[in-house]
């Protein structure tokens, strides 16, 4: 009886994961079938450029609206046919390894920096035509706004390809650095004052008297200028004397 049980759940959940599987095939085959080849770098370091190969990868995935092919599964078709993923840069080259991989579009970019900002271009190539669909840009203020750098373009590509609109981001953007401050303004020198000049002591003024306009100064006799005159007193003294 027990083990009649057992091979009952295990027949029943046999069927819901095959269940699951074809569920899970009639989505993927429902979905574009993408192919993201190494983003190529441009004045940054190599691996800073496979980092956002990834970011970008993982971010169409979590879109759910693309059958994206894994990486792995890319490098090797590409080392089996001799590719060498950083050099597949171009629309024609792209579309041949897209043959390859079975996939109508395939993704190719560039990691490039202006000024203190790194720069993400994608394309979009047209398997069947070799010819680029659309192309989508978008600026990351640094390493650390990558990810949310990489999210923007995937709701892009998504919009582009199927016309729909991705609005919640996950994802806060890293805000512009901050300018470098500037140095002070050397202070200018105070002006020399220069010191008041020494008030020199001014003598009190003596008050001078008035005098009265009343009295009038005393006239001295005029001597006399008469020479009879003169003698006659002389001789007059001369008596009295006598």
């Amino acid at each position: 009886m027990r083990g009649t049980m057992k091979l009952a759940v295990v027949a029943l959940l046999a069927t819901i994961i095959a269940f699951a599987a074809v569920a899970q095939g009639q989505e993927n085959a429902m979905k574009p079938r993408i192919a993201v080849l190494d983003i190529a770098p441009t004045g940054v370091p190599q691996n800073l450029a496979v980092s956002v190969t990834e970011l970008l990868s993982t971010e169409l995935v979590n879109t759910r609206m693309f059958e994206v092919i894994e990486r792995m599964q890319v490098a090797k078709i590409l080392n089996e046919q001799g590719f060498q993923q950083t050099g597949v840069t171009d629309s024609s080259a792209a579309a041949e390894v897209g043959k390859l991989l079975n996939t109508k579009r395939v993704v190719i970019g560039t990691l490039g920096k202006l000024g203190q900002k790194l720069v993400v271009t994608l394309k979009i190539v047209d398997v069947e035509k070799a010819s680029i669909l659309f192309a989508e840009k978008e600026m990351a203020n640094g390493e650390d706004d990558l990810v949310g750098a990489c999210e923007e373009l995937a709701n892009k590509l998504v919009f582009n390809i199927t016309g729909m609109k991705i609005k919640n981001r996950k994802t806060a953007r890293v805000a512009d650095p901050a300018p470098a401050a500037q140095p002070a303004p050397a202070a200018k020198p105070a002006p020399v004052v220069q010191p008041a000049p020494v008030a020199q002591p001014v003598a009190p003024k003596t008050e001078q008297k008035k005098e009265d306009p009343k009295k009038k100064k005393a006239v001295p006799a005029k001597e006399e200028k008469d020479p009879v005159r003169k003698h006659s007193k002389d001789s007059m003294n001369e008596l009295d004397k006598i």
